[in-house]
């Protein structure tokens, strides 16, 4: 089971004006100041050192998933969290190289009565 011990502000920048599926949807700290967690709002998740301006890792989720949520990274479990198709968290350890094989919850569709 996942647990945040973190309380953690997510935020969407607006997508680019060419298309509803470019951009970045968000951009978050790292492990520690010198990496930053980009979300692209198309399908991917990349963590870049400040320092060397280079990305050190890469996930994708599947064709026809989409990101819903700017991913995080949990401090206290060294983990990644992000939210898919908004309903899907995924949880995975930056040695993880698939997403789709990391940890997976499906929550439940809320509807206003």
């Amino acid at each position: 089971m996942a647990t945040l011990f973190e309380g953690y502000t997510l935020y969407g920048i607006g997508p680019a004006q060419n298309s509803s599926n470019s951009g970045i949807l968000g951009i978050e700290l790292g492990r520690d100041i010198d990496h930053v967690l980009v979300t692209d709002a198309s399908r991917s998740v990349t963590v870049y050192k400040v320092s060397d301006q280079k990305p050190t890792g890469s996930w994708t989720v599947k064709h026809g998933q989409i990101i819903t949520c700017p991913a995080v990274f949990n401090t206290q479990s060294q983990e990644y969290v992000v939210v898919t198709d908004d309903r899907v968290v995924r949880v995975w350890k930056e040695d993880d190289v698939y997403m789709e094989k990391a940890f997976k919850a499906t929550t439940l569709e809320l509807t206003s009565a």
